[in-house]
């Protein structure tokens, strides 16, 4: 019955797992936005980035070399992005990409050159798979409700008695 009641608990959105290479539109060091002149240097060198990475250069390779995202750097570019959870001119783009697949996003925090790993499919959790969290939740609850007075039956037999001055 929980199950029925409550459906938009047991949906997991789209996840996409993809590797990045990222140069920003900060200078890193100081927070100053860049000019023109350096955005334009910065992607002009995300795409020389991304068509390499479309010619079969390492992506870990070209991780290492180039990439200004100091999160993602040391795991080789990999993070997961999850539908309805990050920047959407990221997420609009990187949701269209098959595995495998690169491209150039430009967001307003800088140049994303992106390489598709794979991507999971929205689903909505099964009965089974949530049934012992569902329980426990519920077993919770009955606890959480009847702990007071279980708590006030204890003092009552034990004589307790609270002076307050």
């Amino acid at each position: 019955k929980y199950y029925n009641d409550h459906p938009k608990q047991w949906k997991v959105p789209e996840i996409a797992k993809v590797a990045q290479v990222f140069f920003s539109k900060t200078d890193l060091a100081t927070g100053r936005k860049l000019n023109p002149d350096e955005r334009a240097a910065k992607h002009q060198t995300a795409a020389k980035v991304k068509a390499k990475a479309q010619a079969g250069i390492d992506f870990k390779k070209l991780v290492e070399e180039f990439s200004e995202d100091l999160i993602s750097k040391p795991n080789g570019g990999e993070f997961q992005l999850v539908k309805g959870l990050c920047d959407k001119d990221l997420e609009r783009e990187v949701f269209k990409l098959r595995p495998n697949q690169a491209q150039l996003i430009e967001t307003d925090f800088g140049y994303h050159v992106v390489w598709m790993k794979e991507r999971k499919p929205a689903k909505v959790k099964k009965l089974a798979e949530v049934s012992n969290d569902i329980r426990k939740y519920l077993q919770r609850g009955k606890f959480e409700k009847e702990l007071p007075a279980y708590y006030e039956r204890l003092k009552k037999q034990a004589r307790v008695q609270i002076h307050l001055k």
